[in-house]
């Protein structure tokens, strides 16, 4: 089972969106996505997980934190061990 890696070597890098990375076999996608703001840019982990939408509070100046993160909850749910209210950031449900 392939999974994303905490380095993002794995990812595809979507111009002025950011990174993704999507399962071959489940339905779980990644998005590490670029925003603007005044401060410059910054970058937002969204997870879709079997049709759930989950956008996790918080803002990094670089990528690679959320490329750990992804790694870390595509490890916790393929052991069936996701529990978002222990981590250590916020999510909200997302409207798709």
């Amino acid at each position: 089972m392939r999974k994303p890696y905490a380095t993002g070597s794995n990812w595809t890098h979507i111009p002025g969106e950011g990174w993704r990375w999507s399962s071959d076999t489940d339905d779980i996608t990644f998005l590490v996505s670029q925003h603007s703001a005044p401060f410059g840019a910054y970058y937002r982990l969204t997870a879709h997980l079997e049709g759930r939408t989950l956008r996790a509070f918080g803002q990094r100046s670089t990528p690679a934190h959320w490329f750990q993160r992804a790694a870390d909850i595509y490890g916790a749910w393929s052991t069936h061990h996701l529990d978002f209210s222990a981590m250590p950031e916020r999510w909200s449900v997302v409207d798709v």
